[in-house]
């Protein structure tokens, strides 16, 4: 190939003035193209997944193509677990169950919800999930479904003074997503970064203290969308599911952006309709992570 190959003019990829020249890594004798196919294979089912950084890198440094951003919705099908919510509606625990988190987006007048159960192998059946007007709801929710005090995560983002209100309160835990990556940990041997912080305290307006804990958008949100393309029976929605959920649980892609510090071109997801479920799906993972029924990968891992 690189004997019979010859160069040629391409367009809306040059630099004025410049003249400069790429070359695919097919076109060299010291790349494999064994190690290119399975280079290929592994990001083709990285990008299945939603996740496209492998196959970016593939077409820029072993094609020499220039990336083109994939703006449009991902295609998914999705497959909802053979249960209705209402066999849960009354606290009833899923088989081999561990763990059940309910998480909420708070937004100006109402809040959207998700409840999900969770066993110790990292699979989860989705609970309830919807949109509530009050607190008091959310409260009795809470209690008719059965879940801990201290595991009932609320988003901070919005309104941050009124929901460590009403975390402490309740005895709720108030949650922060970050755009960092990772937060550090002290280790036995070592110091680690995870998706997740460390516990803090703050005093909310009401003067008494609120739990909060930050959380990495961007690696609790590459886990869920492993588990979303897992679907059932690893991680499962019921079939009466509402159009809402449905919708919001892909509401967000991956774009490349350019970091406002570093200047530098960084992957991060962007919302392209609502996405209060898929939010509260995201700490539904970040609380799995906390917990340990995720394993709580050290970031880079």
């Amino acid at each position: 190939m690189a004997t019979r190959g010859r160069y040629q003019t391409e367009t809306g990829n040059s630099i004025a003035g410049n003249v400069t020249f790429t070359w695919s890594a097919m076109a060299v004798w010291w790349v494999s193209w064994g190690d290119m196919v399975v280079e290929w294979l592994k990001a083709m089912k990285e990008k299945a997944r939603g996740l496209i950084d492998a196959f970016r890198q593939f077409q820029q440094k072993r094609m020499a193509q220039a990336w083109k951003q994939v703006s449009e919705e991902p295609a998914l099908a999705l497959v909802s677990g053979d249960y209705l919510k209402a066999d849960f509606a009354d606290g009833q625990q899923i088989d081999g169950e561990v763990h059940r988190f309910l998480t909420i987006d708070r937004q100006r007048d109402h809040y959207w919800v998700t409840g999900r159960a969770w066993r110790a192998d990292g699979t989860s059946r989705l609970i309830w999930e919807g949109k509530v007007l009050t607190v008091e709801t959310i409260r009795e929710l809470q209690l008719r479904l059965k879940v801990k005090d201290k595991v009932v995560f609320m988003d901070a983002q919005f309104d941050t003074g009124q929901v460590y209100t009403e975390c402490a309160h309740y005895g709720w835990t108030a949650l922060h997503g970050s755009g960092q990556d990772g937060f550090a940990h002290a280790g036995p041997r070592q110091t680690v970064k995870r998706f997740f912080s460390p516990i803090k305290e703050a005093t909310a307006p009401s003067g008494q203290r609120c739990r909060y804990i930050f959380w990495s958008n961007e690696g609790v949100k590459d886990e869920l969308v492993r588990l979303r393309s897992a679907g059932s029976p690893v991680w499962e929605f019921p079939a009466d599911a509402s159009k809402d959920y449905l919708e919001q649980i892909n509401s967000e892609v991956k774009k490349d952006l350019i970091d406002k510090v570093t200047k530098q071109v960084k992957q991060r997801y962007v919302k392209f309709r609502a996405n209060h479920l898929w939010d509260c799906e995201s700490m539904q993972v970040a609380a799995a992570m906390m917990l340990g029924v995720i394993k709580a990968r050290e970031v880079g891992e």
